[in-house]
């Protein structure tokens, strides 16, 4: 290892980061999750060369949505991001191939590029961006190089590609790095003037030909910066590429000579590095919400449950997903607050478009509950907000095909049959359209035509009254209720959970399950009587004595009562109660009221 900057040890070492990195991305990444944040299908043949030169924005765009498209396959897509940055380091480093290199400078924008892939928001139009950047630049060198006459050409065919492929923003940097190079070189004033000259003969064409602005411009550099929770990321990534080629020259490992190391060290440092960052800038609470919600649209539920748990901070999403997975597993009448409900309500479903990455969610699950028409409503905003994204398309053409709308799901099929990967799948629900009758007899379809609401119903009332007219349309629609019972017990409107409660053997309840049982104690604090018969059910004797001890133990921490709350979340976590008071959105006069009545 003394020779360490040897040919031989140099493709020894880069082979096995480059098998590293392959490792984490495919283990820890996971790129599939990518595509529950950004997602657009890919359409070839004729809807192809029509986008592809007709884009609104730039082929780039387009063609990182191709690329995307792969990250359907675990593999491939793995590969696809390590060839990314793979090439942003070896052309990095050979945009010095008659100088001495310095091998350890050009890894500094690799490892800003693999910490943007640690941001499932990440747009893989960066990296596109900076392989095609490199490579330009590699070309134009090469023919400068070789005292190519055709090299101011070639300059100006390369420019032209820049500008029209990834757009004027990328073109500034690559005109930049481009100027600091010269200047290094000490090229003549006369060739720099005549690369000037060039220039503003291609923007002007340009900008005559496409029509641009200065405020295109400015647009352009808004849509960067609005990808990342950090905007500025991707600009310091375009100018960390500056720094290897201002400092080419310096030794890297001249400090390791000093303290008179071994040149391994400076190798196993950059590696340490490299680790450090990757884990550092990794946010596993992230990529667990995301893989909720990626099993909950594959309907997965155990999966869906099995992730929630490992989210300390569950976003909407989340919550949305949890709730469907305990109603679809049978558990959300007896599990329902081992889970966080902090969002009342609203974490059962959305009351409106408040936040565009919860419409995809409710659009699954207004399907699931057979809200068709509202299952219709948000995908079609789903659509308007990411495009042809096909788990919208293949939601719609299943609600418009349990409504009997043969004619809009074939509109969304005939699209469909156009992309790369949803052939398959467009040719199995194509039997549907041929023969409706077909429709009756598929589980998951005729459910959804079973559970469906009329559709003037559903889209002139809100979320909480379709979740009425949805129990109380189809006696059974046990999730519509379930929901209905729930929510309002989560807001705490107790006289509302009365009045549903009498409806429990119109969907089959011969026994009073845990979260009910637990309201139903709760509201007798508060009413004379109460609504049902518990005799007429079956129910577990230890909820009442559980709601027995809660109120004894709650009045002997009433005088330090946020200091017991730790132990009281312990023991009664999982209770209506202990929601009530600690988790609930009630007003502090509310809570005042209740904590008096438990200790009564």
């Amino acid at each position: 290892m003394e020779k360490l900057f040897e040919r031989r040890n140099l493709v020894l070492t880069a082979a096995l980061a480059a098998a590293a990195y392959l490792g984490f991305t495919y283990f820890v990444i996971e790129p599939e999750l990518y595509l529950m944040r950004n997602y657009r299908e890919f359409f070839i043949d004729f809807y192809f060369f029509k986008q592809f030169f007709q884009f609104p924005g730039y082929p780039a765009d387009y063609f990182s949505r191709f690329l995307i498209g792969f990250y359907n396959f675990h593999v491939i897509s793995s590969v696809i991001i390590t060839c990314f940055v793979a090439s942003t380091y070896c052309l990095m480093v050979s945009i010095f191939r008659n100088e001495k290199k310095n091998y350890w400078l050009p890894l500094l924008p690799v490892i800003l590029l693999m910490s943007m892939h640690n941001d499932y928001d990440h747009d893989l139009k960066n990296d596109l961006n900076m392989v095609c950047l490199l490579v330009t630049l590699n070309v134009h060198l090469s023919s400068v190089a070789r005292n190519s006459k055709n090299a101011v050409w070639v300059y100006a065919l390369l420019l032209v590609f820049i500008c029209y492929f990834n757009g004027f923003v990328a073109a500034t940097f690559w005109l930049l790095y481009l100027l600091v190079i010269l200047i290094k070189h000490k090229t003549p004033k006369s060739q720099l003037l005549w690369y000037l000259v060039e220039t503003a003969i291609v923007v002007i064409v340009l900008r005559v030909v496409f029509n641009l602005t200065f405020h295109d411009y400015l647009q352009e550099l808004t849509d960067m910066m609005r990808v990342y929770s950090f905007p500025l990321l991707p600009f310091i990534l375009y100018l960390s590429v500056f720094i290897p080629i201002i400092f080419y020259e310096a030794k890297g490992e001249f400090i390791f000579r000093k303290l008179k190391l071994k040149p391994v060290w400076l190798a196993y440092s950059v590696l340490i590095l490299m680790i450090s960052v990757l884990f550092l800038t990794f946010s596993f609470e992230q990529k667990n919400g995301l893989k909720v919600k990626y099993f909950g649209l594959k309907h997965d539920w155990a999966k869906v449950l099995e992730y929630s748990k490992k989210c300390t901070n569950p976003d909407r999403n989340v919550s949305f997903f949890t709730n469907a997975a305990l109603f679809h597993t049978g558990k959300i009448c007896d599990d329902l607050f081992s889970y966080y409900q902090g969002y009342g309500s609203d974490g059962l479903i959305a009351p409106e478009i408040t936040d565009y990455s919860e419409v995809i969610t409710n659009q699954d699950i207004f399907l699931q509950m057979g809200a068709l028409s509202l299952s219709v409503v948000w995908g079609t905003e789903a659509t308007n907000v990411y495009g042809a994204n096909p788990i919208v398309l293949k939601n719609l053409v299943k609600a418009y095909l349990a409504e009997g709308q043969l004619k809009e799901a074939q509109k969304f099929l005939n699209l469909m049959s156009h992309s790369l990967f949803c052939k398959n799948w467009v040719t199995c629900y194509q039997r549907f359209i041929d023969d409706s009758t077909m429709i009756d007899r598929d589980p998951e379809l005729s459910e959804y035509r079973r559970l469906q609401l009329p559709q003037a119903e559903v889209f002139a009332k809100g979320v909480e009254m379709n979740l009425y007219l949805l129990s109380h349309n189809s006696k059974n629609n046990k999730m519509a209720y379930d929901y209905l019972v729930i929510s309002i017990l989560l807001d705490n409107r107790m006289n509302d959970f009365a009045t549903c409660l009498t409806g429990l053997k119109t969907y089959g309840y011969t026994s009073l399950p845990k979260v009910y049982m637990e309201g139903l104690l709760y509201y007798s604090l508060f009413a004379k009587g109460i609504p049902i018969d518990p005799q007429e059910f079956t129910f577990d004797n230890r909820v009442i004595n559980r709601f027995g001890e809660f109120g004894k133990d709650l009045a002997a921490a009433r005088n330090d009562l946020p200091r017991a709350r730790m132990n009281l979340q312990a023991k009664y976590g999982d209770t209506y109660w202990y929601y009530i008071l600690f988790e609930s959105r009630i007003s502090d006069e509310e809570r005042n009221e209740i904590l008096a009545r438990m200790i009564g």
